[in-house]
C-alpha cells in the first residue's frame, strides 16, 4: 500500500510539473523563449538574456553585476 501512494505521489507531480511548464516548453519548442510577443514583455528580453546567461554558466544566486538592473532599465 505504502509503495502504490509513493508511485502515485511521484506520477502526479511529475503530471503536475508538466502541466505547470506547458507554456515555457511550448515558447522553447517554437524558438521564442525569453523573448516577449509584444512591447511591455520585449522592454525586459536584455535583463532576461542577462540572467539566462548567468544561469547557463551556473550562477543561481544574486550577483552585484545585476545592479538590481539599474543599468538596463535606465537605457
Amino acid at each position: 500500500m505504502r509503495k502504490k501512494l509513493i508511485i502515485l505521489i511521484l506520477i502526479s507531480s511529475i503530471l503536475l510539473s508538466a502541466a505547470a511548464h506547458f507554456f515555457f516548453l511550448q515558447e522553447w519548442f517554437n524558438g521564442r523563449f525569453m523573448i516577449g510577443p509584444n512591447d511591455g514583455l520585449s522592454q525586459i528580453v536584455p535583463f532576461k538574456t542577462f540572467i539566462y546567461e548567468n544561469y547557463k554558466q551556473g550562477n543561481f544566486f544574486y550577483s552585484w553585476q545585476f545592479g538590481g538592473a539599474s543599468r538596463i532599465l535606465c537605457k
